[in-house]
């Protein structure tokens, strides 16, 4: 295979179907908004965007895995995490205008759907709603892998039930009643 993934981009409607919030969408929806992404291929070790761009696109992974990184100091990163096929990149960006927060790199050769912020932000009438609640749903989920991942990163429990399980982690108010 030229390249090292294949000649052709995958499916659309398939991938749309696993981006949380999509899968029980109607099929108008599904292809209205199949209408708003065009496919670009990549090579291994590609740059998407850097950290600091400016938000101007949103990518949908459909072939092959992308790290993302964040900058902490002169000439280093910390990967975040790796995102397969499926996954939504640079939603942040497009939802909040700014800078990006994050890179992507591309660790394997593949595919995404792309699409521009115009079109991000003005979906076809008939996937309006259900497009909103999917980013929305989407943001959601980064925030609580995000919170996952920093917990974790810092040896503090993910969850209150992780917390509660250990019982030494909670703390005495100065009445004498667990906090």
């Amino acid at each position: 295979v030229p390249g090292g993934h294949a000649d052709k981009c995958p499916p659309l409607p398939p991938l749309l179907r696993k981006v949380p919030g999509l899968e029980q969408a109607d099929s108008s929806s599904i292809l209205g908004l199949g209408q708003c992404f065009t496919a670009k291929s990549f090579e291994e070790g590609e740059v998407l965007f850097l950290e600091g761009d400016n938000g101007d696109m949103l990518y949908l992974l459909a072939e092959g895995e992308v790290d993302v990184l964040r900058c902490t100091g002169v000439n280093r990163a910390v990967l975040l995490t790796t995102l397969g096929p499926g996954t939504l990149l640079g939603v942040n960006a497009l939802v909040e205008p700014g800078h990006r927060t994050a890179s992507c790199v591309t660790r394997t050769a593949g595919w995404a759907y792309t699409t521009d912020s115009r079109t991000f932000h003005n979906p076809p009438a008939a996937a309006s709603t259900v497009w909103r609640e999917s980013v929305m749903l989407d943001l959601a989920t980064q925030l609580q892998r995000s919170s996952s991942n920093l917990a974790k990163a810092v040896g503090l429990p993910s969850t209150l039930p992780d917390l509660l399980d250990d019982s030494s982690d909670i703390a005495e108010s100065p009445s004498g009643d667990n906090v």
